[in-house]
């Protein structure tokens, strides 16, 4: 066809406990493991990573859509790039109020805590997520 560009992709796939998040073909995606950020585009080497808490990047048509991924793991296998995370939310659909009584919550409970490490790292990652909930919003 004359003018059309052919965009090369991949298909990705984001999945959470509640739902398939995502499954789609993009150009790129850009993530941050617990290496560092990386970005992953069509024929990437096989692999699996560790995530962060962070707001992803997905690039399709030319665009890029950011993500607030709460960890998880990243998986690249035979073309197919697969993100499992405890959580995935679309920055655009961020209650951003909500994100900031989260971030609230926690830091009150990380007061209250101080004591019980076990509650202490429960209430440390809770306010990791809103923070970055609250980044991916902004």
């Amino acid at each position: 066809r004359k003018g059309s560009r052919l965009m090369s992709t991949f298909r990705l796939q984001i999945v959470t406990p509640d739902q398939l998040f995502m499954d789609e073909e993009v150009e790129a995606l850009i993530v941050r493991t617990t290496e560092g950020e990386l970005t992953i585009l069509k024929d990437h080497i096989d692999f699996v990573s560790n995530l962060k808490i962070h707001v992803a990047g997905v690039k399709q048509k030319g665009k890029i859509r950011k993500a607030a991924i709460a960890g998880g793991i990243l998986q690249n296998d035979k073309g197919v790039t697969t993100i499992i995370s405890t959580a995935a939310e679309w920055s655009d659909k961020i209650d951003l109020q909500r994100a900031e009584r989260a971030r609230a919550e926690s830091e009150k409970r990380m007061q209250m805590h101080r004591d019980n490490l076990n509650e202490l790292k429960i209430a440390e990652y809770r306010l990791k997520k809103a923070i970055n909930r609250i980044n991916a919003a902004r």
